[in-house]
């Protein structure tokens, strides 16, 4: 996983009570049984944790940690 794709499995672990070894790459929320609330709760942590603007439903259940890496990184976050 790439150093931005770490730090969102670290929110995910750390805040969100996700179990580590259920983390990789292509893991989408929804494959990680994050369920509604905590897609919108995750959203404000990473929106906090990276100081961007999302909108509202951009983070969605079907985005993998990569895409939302990527969604990120399109918005300017460092990869480091």
């Amino acid at each position: 996983m790439t150093p931005l794709e770490d730090r969102l499995a670290t929110i995910l672990v750390e805040k969100l009570g996700v179990p580590a070894d259920a983390i990789s790459s292509q893991a989408t929320l929804d494959d990680l049984d994050i369920d509604s609330l905590l897609v919108v709760e995750f959203a404000l942590l990473v929106k906090k944790e990276f100081g961007v603007r999302l909108a509202d439903g951009e983070i969605t259940p079907a985005l993998s940690i990569a895409n939302t890496a990527q969604l990120l990184a399109s918005r300017g976050v460092a990869a480091a």
